[in-house]
């Protein structure tokens, strides 16, 4: 299950600053948070994620997997943005509040096994602007709603 926030300037100022500056020393999840113009969340989104994720950010990304080249991706969210309707994009005063995601370095690819330690090396090894939070369901609740 995952959320979206979604707010006006002042708000994603305030969530912003809470969360502080990126830690480009070591993987955390997230890594970076971005407020996003929702009118761009789909046509510009490529631009605001090149501009916004931190330069050190990139290097941190590198060095976590040096085997293959990192890139930047913003398919995740861009879906998410497009399965949420056109209305979403037209929200002309509201921020989407994304996070940045980076790939996972060899030593967190071998701490699990099979099909989690595939995702981790095959999947998620680029810098991804993705949602801005996911997580696990509670086994009681039967969907997203609930979740």
């Amino acid at each position: 299950a995952g959320v979206l926030l979604i707010g006006t300037e002042p708000q994603m100022v305030k969530i912003l600053k809470h969360f502080g500056e990126s830690n480009t020393e070591e993987r955390t999840v997230p890594q970076q948070l971005l407020a996003i113009p929702c009118v761009d969340c789909v046509d510009n989104l490529a631009h605001h994620a090149a501009t916004g994720v931190d330069s050190g950010l990139r290097e941190l990304a590198k060095q976590l997997r040096d085997d293959i080249q990192v890139g930047l991706r913003v398919a995740h969210l861009k879906h998410v943005t497009k399965e949420l309707g056109g209305d979403v994009v037209k929200l002309e005063d509201y921020f989407c509040l994304a996070s940045v995601h980076l790939p996972f370095g060899w030593e967190d690819i071998e701490e699990v096994d099979g099909e989690e330690s595939q995702r981790r090396k095959d999947l998620w090894n680029q810098i991804d602007l993705c949602i801005t939070a996911t997580g696990e369901g509670q086994p009681e609740h039967s969907g997203p709603v609930e979740t």
